[in-house]
């Protein structure tokens, strides 16, 4: 998929089949395609951090870590307790005095924990502002962030200020805005918003052959987009949805290549 200074640039789905049926895909399915940069992608991370101070009376809903920046309402955090279970609480609240962290749990953790003990974010919340990546590198203000919530939906943030020294970043004026779990997919969304494809060619109305290129969807990607750079590795992702006889079809095909010209 090299893209070229003033050239046709197509994103093609070439025969889409249904092979259970043996047809193919509806004409009037929609077709759209987006495109990512293949090196920013990334995971969120845990947020690993520690108690600050030993955890003994086991009735208390407040533990203090050292770092709480990640935890907001309704993210679950893991401590590893004193005796070496594993527990796994909800954070409702938490107040940062003098560089301490007071977070406030659902339930009280029940078993004691020692000081230094580890605390990792296993969900961030709905409100988390801040978000910590798994590598940081290449990822710079201003870029287009797309993450995969936890129930499966896609949001778009613009990335603000970054702390490459603690490989987390501010999203700028948003939160998450539904329950996030670590290890979410990162991805760097390039070029236009999306890409709208068009049926093309005569689709077969029977004995269709997987992959045919004389038929399918395509869409044209604007040579101009700013965010699109000489040797660029971009990846395209189409989505296909809601096709005859495939009815309620919802199909991503993927393609790599990269931008040799402008």
């Amino acid at each position: 998929m090299p893209l070229d200074y003033l050239s046709d640039n197509l994103v093609e789905l070439r025969g889409p089949v249904n092979i259970a049926q043996n047809a193919a895909v509806a004409e009037s399915s929609t077709v759209s395609a987006k495109l990512y940069d293949t090196e920013l992608d990334a995971r969120l991370s845990d947020a690993p951090t520690v108690l600050r101070e030993d955890y003994t009376d086991t009735s208390s809903l407040d533990i203090i870590v050292r770092n709480a920046l990640f935890m907001h309402p309704g993210a679950q955090i893991l401590v590893k307790t004193k005796f070496g279970s594993i527990i796994q609480e909800e954070v409702v609240s938490k107040s940062t005095i003098d560089g301490v962290s007071t977070i406030t749990l659902t339930n009280a953790l029940g078993t004691p924990a020692d000081k230094g003990a580890p605390v990792v974010t296993l969900v961030y919340g709905t409100g988390a502002g801040f978000i910590q990546l798994d590598n940081i590198e290449g990822w710079k203000n201003d870029m287009t962030m797309e993450i995969t919530h936890s129930d499966g939906t896609l949001a778009e943030f613009t990335v603000g200020n970054i702390d490459a020294e603690d490989s987390h970043l501010w999203l700028r004026g948003q939160t998450l805005g539904v329950t996030t779990l670590a290890g979410a997919l990162i991805k760097h969304k390039v070029g236009p918003a999306s890409i709208a494809m068009v049926a093309f060619g005569s689709f077969p109305t029977s004995n269709p052959v997987i992959g045919d290129p004389a038929w399918g969807f395509r869409g044209v990607i604007e040579y101009n987009a700013q965010d699109l750079l000489l040797g660029m590795r971009v990846r395209a992702e189409i989505t296909l949805v809601d096709g005859v006889p495939v009815p309620d079809l919802n199909l991503t095909r993927k393609v790599i290549g990269t931008l040799i010209n402008r």
